[in-house]
């Protein structure tokens, strides 16, 4: 999972005939990947970065760290 502290990404998607184009643009506080994450299934878009981006990623070994000492998150889980 990551999450974007500064920069813009661009999310796109190949189309009919293999064109590229972009759905949505994101920026600073946006969430990356959250849903793929926890059910570890593939993405389905991919995301160029359209300026320098600083971010942070939480790989699931460390969610599940963090969920071990708050029961309550780990049955949202």
């Amino acid at each position: 999972m990551i999450i974007i502290y500064e920069g813009t990404l661009a999310i796109t998607a190949e189309m009919d005939a293999g064109n590229e184009y972009v759905l949505d643009y994101i920026k600073k506080g946006t969430i990356l990947n959250s849903h793929n994450f926890l059910s570890g299934r593939p993405p389905q878009a991919s995301i160029k970065c359209l300026t320098a981006v600083t971010f942070y990623y939480l790989p699931l070994y460390k969610l599940e760290d963090i969920s071990a000492n708050y029961p309550a998150l780990r049955s949202t889980l």
